[in-house]
């Protein structure tokens, strides 16, 4: 998942994971903010997607 090209471009980093299990964060940019100011809906769906992702593949194979 580290060579995920979506994930590494908006900044996310797995901070701890394992089988069923993932942590991640990403610093907020000025270009990921909506006109109200707030982290734009797709960025916070994009970061819950990919720490599924990597809690769901962790068991060692592609699901």
């Amino acid at each position: 998942m580290k060579y995920d090209p979506y994930a590494r471009s908006l900044g996310i980093q797995l901070i701890k994971f394992e089988a069923g299990f993932a942590e991640a964060m990403l610093e907020v940019q000025s270009h990921m903010v909506n006109a109200y100011g707030t982290v734009h809906g797709a960025v916070i769906y994009a970061l819950a997607d990919h720490a599924f992702s990597v809690a769901c593949n962790a068991y060692g194979k592609t699901s």
